[in-house]
């Protein structure tokens, strides 16, 4: 299996087999952001068309914290999202906690990213995004900055 990112300008393209690419157009930023807040770590782990997302908040008060945003990302071989879609809140729960999400497509790649909104609705930063193919190949989750 050959792996790869690079930085194109504000993309990161992710290069997965031979050639496929799989291009992340930027997060949505909330500005201002309140880097009071943590950046969240994100681990994610899939079964077929089931996605475990797996966060937790390290330096941030857990009460300080009301919900998380979940936003994703779409790519197949015809069609490809242009933006990140907000697919749900959270309420905090104690960390780390897990959240399922269920019917997604096969041989899709996807990418997850998480954000913590604070008690005084405060938007922290998103995490690094991680990616999965929900296809028949296994493909270990990656955090985009280790191939920067």
């Amino acid at each position: 299996m050959n792996l790869e990112f690079h930085k194109l300008g504000n993309f990161l393209q992710l290069n997965i087999f031979e050639f496929q690419a799989f291009l992340l157009c930027p997060l949505p930023e909330h500005t201002p952001c309140d880097n009071t807040i943590s950046r969240p770590q994100l681990s994610i782990s899939h079964d077929n068309t089931t996605v475990r997302l797996t966060l937790n908040l390290p330096s941030t008060p857990m009460e300080s914290i009301q919900n998380y945003e979940i936003y994703a990302y779409k790519q197949n071989a015809t069609t490809s999202s242009s933006d990140w879609k907000k697919i749900g809140t959270v309420k905090s729960m104690r960390l780390p906690m897990a959240v399922t999400l269920k019917e997604f497509q096969c041989n899709c790649h996807y990418a997850f990213a998480v954000r913590a909104i604070s008690i005084n609705n405060n938007f922290g930063p998103f995490c690094e995004p991680k990616t999965i193919f929900t296809g028949n190949t296994s493909i270990e989750p990656r955090n985009a900055s280790q191939f920067l």
